[in-house]
């Protein structure tokens, strides 16, 4: 588990794959992972949380074609979309 963590790449390019990720509740980890069928957001840091999250993901194993989907939401184009949409809301 990471102790802190701004955006992690990591995390979207796993999920790009099909892969979905286990990530401790840091920085903008809650940006990314707000859908729990596709990753677990774990509570704590410590060993139980990360085999609660393990479990947690072996109980609900997601679709790869559904995770990968679920990243594709974190593009690119659509956060340049909403940076740009950010700005003209404050200009």
């Amino acid at each position: 588990p990471s102790l802190e963590d701004n955006l992690p790449n990591t995390m979207l390019e796993a999920m790009a794959c099909g892969t979905p990720v286990i990530a401790s509740d840091v920085g903008g980890v809650r940006e990314i992972i707000t859908q729990d069928s596709c990753s677990v957001l774990m509570d704590g840091l410590g060993p139980q949380e990360v085999a609660r999250g393990v479990s947690l993901l072996r109980k609900n194993l997601p679709e790869m074609p559904l995770t990968r989907a679920y990243a594709e939401k974190f593009s690119w184009n659509s956060t340049t979309d909403g940076q740009i949409a950010i700005f003209r809301q404050v200009s």
